[in-house]
């Protein structure tokens, strides 16, 4: 099977929808509502809606794929839930066409390793497999608590 590789944009997006934004149109400009999880029933009743539209500026996005210290604030995140991470540069003789930097996301329940071109494109693919860790092993309990 072919793997599909997504541009920074579309990182973006997976990040922001797992994070919890939504995207209230506010009749100008559509924007990202990273305060959400905080007022739920007041944006919700102002039309907050969990896909952005079709022209929602996804510029607005905190640049997790382009910023250190946005993709920082990933890592941070990872380091709160218990999980070590570790970024490291590729050495040279080591590099390949997947990329320069690697991250190494472990505790006594995982285990991921991923490759990017840039830091923080890296921290994003990690921070994005270990939430696809956590929503599937969700997943799974809740299957077997329904057997």
């Amino acid at each position: 099977m072919a793997e599909t590789v997504e541009n920074e944009s579309e990182v973006r997006l997976r990040i922001a929808k797992l994070k919890g934004y939504r995207w209230y149109d506010n009749g100008q400009r559509p924007i990202a509502l990273e305060t959400y999880q905080g007022y739920p029933l007041y944006w919700d009743s102002l039309g907050a809606q969990p896909e952005p539209s079709e022209y929602c500026d996804l510029k607005r996005l905190p640049a997790w794929t382009r910023e250190e210290t946005a993709a920082w604030s990933l890592v941070e995140e990872m380091r709160q839930a218990g999980i070590v991470c570790e970024v490291l540069a590729i050495p040279e003789e080591r590099k390949s066409k997947n990329g320069a930097y690697e991250i190494k996301l472990y505790n006594t329940d995982l285990f991921v390793h991923e490759v990017g071109e840039t830091a923080p494109l890296t921290i994003c693919r990690g921070w994005l497999a270990w939430q696809e860790r956590i929503h599937h092993e969700t997943r799974d309990n809740l299957v077997s608590e329904l057997r």
